[in-house]
């Protein structure tokens, strides 16, 4: 896990270096499709690790295994339940908050 959170880390450090020539700042902000790109599979395969981790936790294994479940209990304002699928939906929008800060 901590390994995949410095890899993200480092490849959002590394985003004005590598796109430096065709982001352009300002009143005509405009990002490059290759950087959302970039930015996708670096979300996606930290979210991937995180999983995998999960997975092989007795709690993890029943959150991926009951997800639809947890979910229901979520919609229904069951909140103790719910807690970890609002925690992946929370640390999905951080993630992007981050790319947009960059």
């Amino acid at each position: 896990l901590v390994f995949a959170a410095c890899l993200y880390w480092l490849s959002m450090g590394l985003l004005p270096f590598i796109f430096n020539v065709s982001v352009k700042g300002g009143r005509n902000a405009s990002i490059p499709s290759s950087a959302i790109l970039y930015f996708t599979i670096m979300a996606m395969v930290t979210m991937l690790v995180e999983l995998w981790v999960a997975n092989h936790t007795k709690a993890g294994f029943k959150l991926i295994r009951d997800w639809g479940e947890t979910l229901l209990l979520a919609f229904s304002c069951r909140w103790e339940e719910a807690a970890t699928i609002c925690a992946i939906g929370l640390s999905t929008i951080a993630r992007y908050d981050t790319f947009c800060d960059v």
